[in-house]
């Protein structure tokens, strides 16, 4: 690329600027005098050689823009649709045919992505990737990389943990009448919990009361009966924990004796 423009004297010295800041001769920029002619001459343009040129006299100055035209891109290599368990990292690579473009643009469900501790954009040469850290399941959607106008986009989806138990349940036994607790314990913190009593889904109640803290999950159930002995399980996906609870009856005690009765014979 060439700038030229013409001043009044032959040998009036000038300075060409870029974007305000002074360029000077290099590899990359040209500086000619011409009798009054000035010329600049931009080697290897490139994206980021867009923008506003100067050539300033002095006592009079001139300037033009340089606007710098994409080339046509083509998609090499598509993204392909990645599958991944949080909170492990998800990558995507997509190589064009061209090296030197516009930073392109890498959007998921919508939102145009920027780099930050948990967005890795990298590029080498005409490869480009995408690293997405501390995954979750909200991160689940459609990947587009935009080069120009070309496109190419993929399906990403993040799985949940499998859930596994840490601490079993325990077989208790307890007295008639009295309360139970029985307790265990989830990794990674479980969304849904269901207990069963025999196979049978226990629903709350007066005598049945769910409770959660993170990972811990506990039973309580109160004014015990006999009947209430039996299997009881927690389960949360695909994780599964069971014990006995033995309820013991109260022993019977007779609280009114019988009493001697003295009567005579039947006459009959």
């Amino acid at each position: 690329v060439i700038f030229e423009c013409r001043v009044s004297r032959p040998n009036a010295a000038v300075k060409w600027c870029y974007k305000g800041k002074e360029i000077h001769p290099s590899n990359k920029y040209e500086t000619v005098s011409d009798d009054v002619y000035r010329k600049l001459i931009i080697n290897t343009v490139a994206f980021e050689d867009e923008g506003s040129y100067t050539c300033d006299a002095i006592d009079d100055k001139t300037t033009a823009m340089l606007y710098v035209e994409e080339q046509s891109i083509t998609i090499i290599k598509q993204l392909c649709d990645v599958e991944v368990t949080e909170p492990n990292d998800a990558c995507l690579e997509c190589e064009i045919s061209i090296a030197d473009v516009k930073p392109p643009k890498w959007i998921l469900n919508g939102e145009v992505l920027q780099a930050s501790e948990d967005v890795d954009i990298e590029h080498c040469g005409t490869i480009h990737r995408l690293t997405l850290k501390k995954t979750n399941c909200k991160m689940t959607g459609v990947v587009q990389f935009v080069a120009g106008k070309s496109k190419s986009e993929a399906r990403i989806t993040i799985k949940e943990p499998p859930t596994e138990v840490v601490r079993e349940l325990q077989n208790i036994t307890v007295e008639e009448r009295n309360s139970a607790t029985l307790s265990c314990e989830f990794t990674p913190t479980p969304k849904v919990v269901r207990w069963y009593k025999d196979q049978n889904l226990i629903k709350s109640s007066d005598r049945y009361k769910f409770s959660q803290n993170k990972n811990v999950l506990e039973l309580i159930i109160s004014n015990l009966k006999p009947e209430d002995s039996g299997e009881y399980s927690c389960k949360s996906s695909n994780a599964q924990t069971t014990a006995k609870l033995t309820v013991e009856a109260l022993k019977i005690e007779i609280t009114k004796h019988l009493e001697d009765i003295d009567t005579e014979e039947d006459s009959n």
